[in-house]
């Protein structure tokens, strides 16, 4: 008999005939699990989650919230009114999107406008390289070009 864990669940794959066991300390199946731990047996961990390919605007505005690039654009917002529009733009088109109602042209309509205006490094640009490609973005939306 072998066993395999399930992702996200607390129950038991039992392999030979792909029963799921609840950990139920009445369940006949769990009490034959329990004892197949006992003699030193191992379930196989459970698999790996696939990563998503599909795009994650959430993670996406949680990732550039915290990010140093972020903190720059905020600092030259408060003096610069194009970048302060381009932000603006950019995290309504973010916050509609991360709510499930994503608007990619307005996206990146708001990131052309602020890149237009702003004022950032090498760094800057592989930070949101980076962050794009963790969730998922680097196909929807484009960084402008100097």
């Amino acid at each position: 008999m072998s066993y395999q864990l399930i992702p996200n669940s607390s129950l038991i794959l039992r392999l030979s005939d792909g029963a799921s066991i609840p950990p139920d300390p009445a369940n006949r199946d769990f009490r034959e699990y329990q004892r197949w731990l006992a003699q030193g047996n191992t379930p196989q961990p459970a698999p790996s989650p696939e990563p998503s390919t599909e795009p994650d605007f959430t993670g996406f505005l949680d990732l550039i919230l915290v990010s140093d690039l972020y903190q720059s654009i905020v600092a030259q917002s408060s003096t610069n009114s194009a970048v302060n529009t381009g932000l603006t733009v950019t995290m309504g088109a973010l916050i509609l999107a991360s709510n499930g109602r994503p608007n990619v042209d307005g996206l990146q309509a708001g990131i052309n406008l602020l890149f237009s205006a702003l004022t950032y490094t090498p760094a800057d640009i592989a930070e949101l390289t980076s962050i794009l490609a963790q969730a998922n973005l680097t196909n929807i939306v484009t960084i402008p070009q100097p």
